[in-house]
């Protein structure tokens, strides 16, 4: 994280706690993420049936498991 991602969170009004919460959220998407990479994990076949904009925030780059 730069000065200027900083500097754009605060521009969008998030206090130290609230900057904190979006550094951890991504980290742990980061690592979750590398492990489910690592073990070769694919999305469940229910992924199909979510909203298609949910669907493609949650499964970048991740072809869904056939039912």
């Amino acid at each position: 994280m730069t000065e200027d991602d900083l500097a754009e969170l605060r521009g969008l009004g998030l206090d130290d706690a609230e900057v904190l919460d979006v550094v951890l959220t991504a980290a742990a998407r980061c690592f979750s993420s590398s492990v489910l990479d690592a073990v070769g994990a694919e999305p469940d076949a229910a992924y199909s049936a979510l909203d298609a904009a949910v669907r493609d925030a949650l499964t970048v780059g991740r072809l869904i498991a056939s039912a």
